[in-house]
């Protein structure tokens, strides 16, 4: 082998090893990326699914204030129980009902399995308050 040759096959080699080490900084780099695009999604659904599980405790904590309200009344002020607060309490709950369900519905597109527990927990709770 001549110098020319030896040369030759080095530069070969050190291309080979240059392209080897892209190739391989390349796929590196790429998942990375996807696991950093992974992570974010699964922030943007932890922050999506928080948000709709404000939404729904807010309107079920109304709702829970209106019920509470109105069976305090019935219960150690039964005189102060007249045609206005029922007419009160029953616009309260016609308004909010309605909410409460929109939000369950956005809480359920967002993730089914806690939505199916959170509905458990509305149905042993909150429901039964109106049976």
């Amino acid at each position: 082998m001549n110098a020319t040759d030896a040369a030759l096959l080095g530069a070969l080699v050190g291309a080979g090893v240059a392209l080897a080490g892209s190739v391989l900084a390349s796929l590196v780099s790429w998942q990375i990326e996807r696991a950093r695009q992974r992570a974010a999604k699964a922030a943007a659904d932890v922050e999506t699914l928080r948000r709709h599980t404000a939404d729904a405790f807010s309107e079920l904590f109304a709702l829970n204030h209106a019920i509470s309200w109105i069976t305090w009344f019935a219960a150690y002020a039964p005189d102060a129980v007249n045609q206005q607060m029922k007419a009160s309490f029953d616009a309260e709950t016609h308004d909010t009902f309605p909410k409460v369900l929109a939000a369950m519905t956005m809480l359920a597109s967002v993730n089914r399995e806690f939505y199916s527990d959170l509905r458990q927990l509305v149905d042993d709770h909150v429901i039964r308050l109106w049976r």
